[in-house]
């Protein structure tokens, strides 16, 4: 697991994004503040696993943060031919929508209406 938290982090995501056109991506969004938003891109042979933490400077020492969404994960979230896999899609959407005025795209496979628990 990678942790990004300053904005110069952030080149080892979008190269990342960028190798994980047309594949499969975990995502998982934490509202509690600050935020943190978890992307895991899924390969044949392996998995690499990236959380993005937000600076929020509301929360006391919630200052250790990136101040906004990447263009590399709006890429990623709006690409219709990456497969987001998600647990409650209704409820990450609103989140998005709420932190970042971002919607899930495409095919978003909602692992809570497939009966997994």
């Amino acid at each position: 697991t990678v942790f990004l938290r300053r904005e110069e982090d952030i080149g080892v995501l979008a190269e990342a994004c960028k190798a994980q056109s047309g594949g499969v991506v975990g995502l998982d969004i934490n509202e509690a503040r600050p935020p943190d938003l978890q992307l895991c891109f899924l390969r044949q042979d392996s998995a690499s696993n990236f959380v993005i933490h937000f600076c929020d400077h509301t929360v006391p020492g919630g200052c250790a943060g990136v101040t906004q969404l990447p263009d590399c994960v709006r890429d990623i979230v709006k690409n219709a031919s990456v497969t987001k896999v998600v647990f409650e899609k209704v409820a990450k959407d609103k989140v998005a929508t709420k932190l970042w005025g971002l919607t899930l795209q495409g095919n978003v496979q909602d692992m809570k209406l497939a009966g997994t628990k």
